[in-house]
């Protein structure tokens, strides 16, 4: 595993445990690939498992009573916070990530990814109250555009809304490590049930029975050896 691995880990682990589906993306070509999406996760309206008694992040702005497509970018700490020029500049390869979501037919696909490049190329100054999103109000469906910046604080006044590491790390720790016990939700239980999920997961409990904190993101990448050389 290299650091692009782990933080790309981390963000899906942080988008499970908010109730999405996830899943990586090569949009093909006839000599190589035209891209490839870090992320695309899918959030069903009715999504809820009580039992962990933790609510979905507020930083998410999860819309509520419709289905939330995430695109989502992981991008390293000297990298530009933008999606990467095969998306934003080829229409083509926006088209076949809207096929493959399988929400919208032949006829709607045009008219998404061209509003999803819109939204993905602007040259508008950035603002980070929002995720820049789209909205198709009779399918009952929320497209947005999420960009995660692990080695990054909180976004300042003049940078698009993005998940910055802390954020991930705080959500995962409450999910996993919670400070009190429920009655309905053991936190005790084989971890390799996690499949891809295990090292991270063992790691986050590892520290809450060794009575430490949730970490930063340099521990996690020291616990892996994943710092740059």
């Amino acid at each position: 595993m290299d650091k692009s691995d782990l933080q790309e880990l981390l963000a899906t682990l942080y988008l499970r445990l908010n109730g999405y589906f996830t899943s990586g993306f090569i949009a093909h070509a006839p000599d190589g690939n035209l891209t490839e999406i870090d992320i695309l996760a899918v959030r069903f309206p009715y999504n809820s498992e009580r039992e962990r008694e933790v609510e979905p992040s507020p930083w998410l702005q999860i819309p509520r009573d419709r289905t939330d497509v995430l695109i989502c970018e992981v991008k390293g700490q000297e990298e530009h916070l933008r999606f990467n020029s095969a998306l934003r500049n080829n229409l083509e390869s926006i088209r076949k990530v809207v096929r493959w979501i399988g929400l919208f037919s032949d006829q709607e696909v045009e008219q998404v990814a061209q509003r999803f490049q819109d939204i993905v190329a602007t040259q508008e100054v950035q603002r980070p109250e929002h995720f820049r999103s789209i909205d198709f109000e009779e399918k009952k469906i929320t497209v947005r555009s999420i960009l995660f910046a692990p080695d990054r604080g909180a976004p300042s006044h003049n940078q698009p809304r993005f998940i910055p590491g802390d954020e991930m790390l705080g959500f995962i720790w409450s999910c996993l490590c919670p400070d009190h016990e429920r009655p309905l939700c053991d936190v005790r239980y084989d971890f390799g049930l996690w499949g891809g999920y295990k090292e991270v997961v063992a790691y986050f409990k590892g520290r809450k029975v060794n009575g430490e904190a949730q970490g930063t993101m340099q521990d996690i990448y020291n616990r892996f050896d994943v710092n740059d050389p």
